[in-house]
């Protein structure tokens, strides 16, 4: 809601992400995520799913980590604070391994690769984006980015982009 409905007003933008209540354009961020993760599901060979709902959980998380890696928070008071302030190097490093180990079982080295340089692709668009827009990052933006990650990661075993 926030994004779509705080026009060019920061200010504005924090008010609407902080109030509780959901408005028109979350309702339907909520109902296209749920389509469409209905329909990538629906897409996938039934033998890949159990590996599509394991990597899109794992990269999802993953995605949270290198969001929040050197990204200032839009406030003060803001959940992304507590987690940018307290994520270091090594924290990083040793989330990004495990991702990449885990998901070596479940996908190609190739396809894992070409799925990292998307994601990071976005994840730095996305970061960059809201360091305008707002001023740097907030709780609700990482769990959006979530979201949109583990879409995408199922789009990526729909579309056949993950062979294995």
């Amino acid at each position: 809601d926030g994004i779509c409905g705080g026009k060019d007003n920061k200010k504005n933008t924090l008010r609407i992400m902080k109030d509780s209540p959901i408005g028109a354009m979350g309702a339907l961020a909520v109902c296209l995520d749920l389509l469409l993760r209905y329909a990538f599901l629906n897409s996938i060979p039934e033998a890949k799913v159990p590996l599509s709902l394991i990597s899109m959980a794992v990269i999802g998380k993953w995605s949270q980590v290198a969001f929040v890696f050197n990204s200032s928070s839009a406030t003060d008071t803001s959940t992304a604070g507590v987690f940018s302030k307290n994520l270091n190097p090594a924290v990083f490093s040793i989330a990004t391994g495990l991702t990449v180990l885990i998901s070596l079982f479940l996908i190609k080295p190739v396809h894992l690769f070409f799925i990292f340089c998307v994601l990071v692709c976005v994840i730095v668009w996305f970061k960059n984006y809201l360091r305008h827009k707002i001023g740097g990052i907030t709780g609700d933006t990482i769990g959006a980015l979530n979201e949109a990650v583990e879409i995408m990661v199922l789009a990526f075993f729909a579309l056949g982009t993950i062979n294995y």
